[in-house]
């Protein structure tokens, strides 16, 4: 015998329960003949002994029984969460209508007549093992969603405590940040930007960098044309600055990183830039200084504490013949 019965189904074990030799044989022959594993049971206890040793597809169950009946087997089963899904079809004579109503209530699936017809048996089985695999895939699928639907938020949730982190440490840095996209709209700008500009982010965040240009026209322009750049080479690019402001000249070095979505596509441009105004004033007034060491008439030097010397002027040097 192949594992395929004749209904399609994959090969299926089916409890039948049935005091009645007669009625249990011919239960055995047709569901045999169809292709299904059947094993039999000729009382209550013995049917809940099989179903806890192995849990059949589904059980075939009298309604009367010597022993346990079979609406107290079925309310033991429905009760138990590793049978409760186990479809159970009540077998019933005629004129038990009042049992058939009590096996319903238990949790029976549907109820079988004697005497028995081959097809409706069959017919019957069938549908609610069709019924109870739809049931079991709709479970695992909702199984499924569910995990998915937590993992979601377990990621939103890492998500959203990432960005607050990030947040943070970009707000506490000294540098100033600033991050647009591809198309120039403000993605992210921190406190040290807004501060040494002058803005809120309201001002900023959801606008385009064009918005900006009626007051700084070619300053919008030059950083337009970096971000392109930056977008097109996938590459970082450094400058340096220099903007006269009023009468007086301010210095800032800047780096232009690519971020890259997960295509590879570039989708923003990190920015950070420092004023090195007050850097450069100091590197200018030490090349003046040492000019004016070095041009002096006068015989100048530097000594350690130790006495060593560490610096003289052509002078010095003159004056002395070296």
């Amino acid at each position: 015998m192949n594992s395929e019965n004749t209904h399609g189904l994959s090969l299926k074990e089916i409890l039948v329960v049935e005091d009645n030799p007669s009625d249990l044989k011919f239960m055995l022959d047709i569901l045999t003949q169809a292709g299904y594993r059947v094993r039999p049971a000729c009382d209550g206890e013995l049917a809940l002994r099989s179903v806890l040793a192995k849990h059949p597809d589904l059980i075939l169950l009298d309604v009367k029984l010597p022993g346990i009946m079979g609406v107290e087997i079925c309310r033991l089963l429905k009760s138990d969460p590793e049978t409760k899904n186990i479809p159970v079809i009540f077998l019933s004579a005629l004129g038990e209508s009042e049992l058939k109503v009590k096996a319903l209530e238990a949790g029976g699936t549907d109820y079988i007549t004697k005497p028995f017809e081959s097809s409706e048996v069959l017919a019957r089985i069938k549908v609610h093992l069709d019924l109870h695999r739809l049931q079991m895939d709709l479970a695992i699928k909702s199984e499924k969603l569910t995990e998915k639907i937590k993992e979601h938020r377990e990621s939103e949730e890492a998500l959203r405590i990432s960005e607050e982190k990030f947040r943070t440490a970009f707000d506490a840095a000294s540098d100033c940040i600033i991050i647009w996209d591809r198309e120039y709209n403000y993605i992210y700008v921190n406190q040290s930007a807004m501060d040494y500009v002058g803005i809120t982010s309201e001002q900023v965040i959801g606008k385009n960098i064009r918005d900006g240009q009626s007051h700084m026209p070619e300053f919008m322009r030059l950083w337009m044309s970096r971000v392109d750049l930056v977008v097109a080479s996938g590459e970082e690019l450094r400058v340096q600055d220099r903007t006269l402001i009023g009468e007086r000249l301010f210095f800032t070095d800047s780096i232009l990183s690519p971020l890259f979505a997960s295509d590879g596509r570039v989708e923003a441009v990190y920015v950070a830039y420092r004023d090195i105004t007050e850097l450069k004033n100091a590197e200018s007034s030490l090349r003046l200084m040492d000019f004016a060491f070095k041009s002096s008439l006068s015989a100048d030097s530097l000594a350690n504490t130790d006495g060593v010397l560490i610096h003289a002027n052509p002078s010095f040097a003159k004056i002395w013949g070296y």
